[in-house]
């Protein structure tokens, strides 16, 4: 939620606690009871219209103020200009103080990082690098590697050749031309760039697919169906029917009655 609107929404709140007789924020003995409006508010409050409203994060103000004024940078609260009370993130507080954490870290105090932006691990107060090919892990394993790796312990294995995604025994997906088989991965009938253990689904252009074969296409065809009819031909000529004709000397792209 938005930080403004969180503002108006603890304001719209404030003010109906008023309309019912409460004031919150408000200094001892400084609220009209029957009116319940507060003629000076508590700390990490500002008075507006005799309500006090909180002050928000990266903000405070003193008893009676009727502003907030920010912390200094990096506090995420804080009691005075100078004196944080906690910390923005990937700062820690020592003293009244806000100090960085080490390269990397998200999350720390002043012995300890807790939590590291990918790909590294926390190692007490710094972060190491994950393996090589490794995206997420701890001081002791891998959770996940950039493919065509598989996590192993602390490392990435790579899967085996033309396999772009797989496990410790397991190839899921296969280059183009090849299937996979167990941990490997097969080759596809001669001109197929897509299959599986079984079947052809498509070939490469200038072939088509008829049972699980691919067959070329009529010469100088680019694509043709599987009943051979040619449905676009090669440059430097042009489709007329089913078949693919000459353009004129010299000319890449053309129909049957021009060049284009």
């Amino acid at each position: 939620m938005k930080y403004s609107t969180l503002l108006l929404l603890t304001t719209l709140f404030l003010l109906f606690l008023k309309g019912h007789g409460f004031s919150t924020g408000c200094g001892s003995g400084n609220c009209n009871n029957s009116t319940s409006i507060c003629s000076l508010c508590l700390t990490n409050y500002y008075i507006s219209a005799g309500t006090c409203i909180p002050c928000g994060n990266h903000t405070f103000s003193t008893q009676g103020s009727t502003v907030c004024t920010n912390c200094s940078t990096n506090c995420l609260t804080c009691t005075s200009v100078s004196s944080c009370s906690s910390c923005a993130q990937r700062y820690y507080l020592t003293g009244s103080s806000c100090h960085l954490c080490t390269t990397n870290c998200g999350k720390c105090n002043s012995t300890t990082c807790s939590s590291c932006s990918l790909p590294y691990y926390p190692s007490v107060f710094n972060c190491l690098a994950c393996f090589s090919n490794c995206l997420n892990c701890s001081s002791t394993t891998c959770f996940k590697c950039s493919l065509p790796y598989y996590a192993s312990g602390f490392r990435c294995l790579a899967c085996s050749s033309h396999c772009l995604n797989c496990s410790s025994t397991t190839c899921f997906h296969c280059s183009y031309y090849y299937y996979p088989n167990g941990f490997s991965c097969s080759s596809c009938p001669v001109y197929c760039f897509y299959c599986n253990s079984t079947s052809c689904s498509f070939c490469d252009l200038t072939y088509y697919l008829i049972g699980n074969i691919c067959a070329p296409c009529s010469i100088n065809c680019l694509k043709c169906n599987y009943n051979e009819i040619c449905t676009s031909c090669t440059t430097f000529f042009y489709l007329n029917g089913s078949n693919c004709f000459p353009c004129s000397v010299n000319c890449l792209f053309c129909n049957s009655t021009s060049c284009s």
